[in-house]
Parts: structure tokens; sequence; C-alpha cells
């Protein structure tokens, strides 16, 4: 894409003149060079702002040329994958329309939150891997990944386990004690105000009537499921929901896509024709992966809510999320239609 460093490069050295044809008394005080400073770095972050229109402009028709060249190769793989969100969004909007709420069941309430979630982390993706930035669309797959793993658990053992569901909204608790607990202690840094007076010691309260009617485990990440699996790990729920198969994927996403690693040495060099080029914008490789992983995630999300909707006698759920499997199959056979190596 277009890139803007050589205007910037020429403000900041004529910013640079400027300061070098400040006379500075010898053994001038530390602040009075840092004075001089600040001010002539704001003429040169002044006179960027006054090129706004070319820089923008510049970037526009970067952007306009990059995308035109992603759409060529991605755009109908990419049509599709939004093609089967908006149809995994209105099916779970289906339900809420033909259902009031006070014929839902907890756990079809809870189901319909999870696959909601999953529809918003979808979008996301799509809207990432439209804008050439698949790291971050496969950074998403992650938390797509664990709303997924959620979501089946709770379809698949909400019943055999009585207590399952109510241990996983109580755990809301734990989360809130752990996120003000942390607020409390550097509001300050974060930017945001002081937790009110007594809320921490209430929080306190509340989670110890919590452990003590469960276990000390219960404050874990997945404390709500330690008596199904064990220890309540990420990796115990994938077995218990039959996707352990892609925690290769999840780990895949974690080390190229989330975490600082010398993986960043792969993700941010491209190969061209006359060298190695270190990536700094958009790219138009690499986005099958997230597009995959989310349309394999939104239909296991989605499918949670069939099965809490056994006990309807109409078919249409059936066919919606048959007709979904379908159009995952398409998008799949469209992603492996792109030849990814020459992009």
């Amino acid at each position: 894409m277009t890139s803007n460093a050589p205007l910037w490069h020429e403000i900041c050295a004529r910013a640079e003149e400027t300061l070098r044809s400040t006379e500075f008394a010898e053994g001038a005080p530390r602040s009075d060079v840092e004075s001089v400073l600040l001010a002539v770095s704001r003429i040169a972050a002044d006179e960027w702002r006054g090129h706004a229109d070319r820089v923008l402009g510049s970037a526009e028709e970067g952007r306009g040329s990059f995308t035109r060249a992603l759409r060529a190769k991605w755009g109908p793989a990419l049509d599709l994958l939004l093609l089967f969100i908006e149809g995994a969004e209105q099916f779970g909007d289906g339900f809420v329309t033909s259902q009031s709420r006070d014929n839902r069941t907890p756990l079809t309430e809870m189901l319909l939150t999870l696959h909601a979630a999953a529809c918003v982390c979808a979008h996301e993706i799509h809207w990432l891997s439209s804008g050439g930035y698949p790291a971050g669309a496969e950074s998403r797959s992650r938390t797509l990944h664990e709303i997924g793993v959620t979501a089946l658990v709770l379809a698949d053992h909400a019943e055999d386990d009585a207590g399952l569901l109510q241990r996983y909204i109580d755990h809301r608790v734990v989360a809130d004690w752990r996120y003000w607990s942390y607020i409390a202690e550097h509001y300050s840094v974060i930017g945001v105000k002081e937790p009110e007076a007594g809320m921490i010691s209430r929080l306190d309260a509340r989670v110890a009537e919590l452990v003590a009617q469960h276990s000390k485990a219960f404050v874990t990440d997945y404390g709500w499921a330690v008596p199904l699996v064990g220890k309540g790990t990420l990796t115990e729920l994938e077995v218990l929901a039959g996707r352990d198969d892609r925690r290769p994927l999840y780990k895949v996403a974690s080390s190229d896509a989330v975490h600082a690693n010398s993986n960043l040495l792969r993700r941010h060099y491209v190969q061209r024709a006359d060298g190695p080029e270190r990536l700094s914008n958009a790219t138009i490789q690499g986005l099958a992966r997230p597009a995959a992983v989310a349309s394999h995630w939104l239909w296991d999300s989605t499918s949670g809510l069939v099965g809490a909707a056994q006990r309807s006698e109409s078919y249409t759920p059936v066919i919606g999320l048959m007709a979904l499997r379908l159009l995952r199959d398409d998008l799949t056979q469209a992603l492996g239609d792109v030849d990814d190596s020459d992009c």
C-alpha cells in the first residue's frame, strides 16, 4: 500500500534544521533543550496535519487499489462467509421472534446469548479479513473458539448435570470479582473511576459463599465446569465437547496472531520478486484459515440452539441448520479454490 514515509521524513528533517539553528548557551539546562525539542516537534506535527488532504487522499487511493486486488482474489469466498454469518444471525433471531421469553428455558436464553456473541465475533473476523488483516481475524478466532466450546458443553450436558447452567451463571460473580479487584488497584492508570465504596468487599463475600458451596477451584477460569471434567481447563472442555481436534488451530492463533514472540519475523515479512518485504499494513495473504475457523465454530454455536428446541414439532430449525452446514461446506470449497501461494 502507498507509504507517506518520505513526506514524514522531510517534515521531521526540516524541524531538525530549525532545532539546529537554535543557539543554546553553554551548559544550558536540560529543561531548556527539551522545551525547544517539544516546540519544533509541535511544528512538525502541525505541518503533517496541514498535509491531511494529500496524506489521506494517498492512503485512500492505496486502500482502493489494495481492496480491488483483495476482492479479485478473495471476494467470492469472503462474500460466502458473510452470507453464512448473516444466515446464522437470522437463525438466532428466528428463535427470539418465534418464542416468547416466558416459553424459553434458561438454557435456551443462555445459548442465545452465546450465539449472539459468536455472531459478533464472526462479523469481526469477516471485517478484519476483508480489510486484509488476517492476524487480527485469527486473534478473534480464539475468542470464537472459546465461545463455541462453552456453548457445546452447555447444550450437551446441562440436562444431565442439573447444576451446570447455574454454576455457569454464578461464575459471572467470579469474573466481576476479578475485574473490579484489578480496577480497584489500577483505576488511575487505566483511566476509569474508582469502584464505589463497599463493592469489592461485597464481591469478596459473594465469592467466598460460592467457594464454600462448590470448591476452591470455582474461582479458576472454567471453575463452573470442574464437576464435569476435573481441573476445569479449556483443554478438558474441548475434549468434552468433542472438538479437541481444533486445539492446534487455537494454539497456532495464539502463537501467530496474539503474542509478540519470534513468529513475528515470519508473519510480518512477505516474499516479493525482489526479496522479502517488511509488512506494516494490510496483506492479501493468509485469509483462509480465520474464515474457515469462524464458519465451523459459528455453526457449532448455532447447532446448540436446535438441541434446545428438540421439543418443537417444526422442522424449520433443522432445515435451517442443514442449510447453514451446506453453506459452510460451500465456503470451505471456495477458500480451497484460492491459491494463497501467489498472493
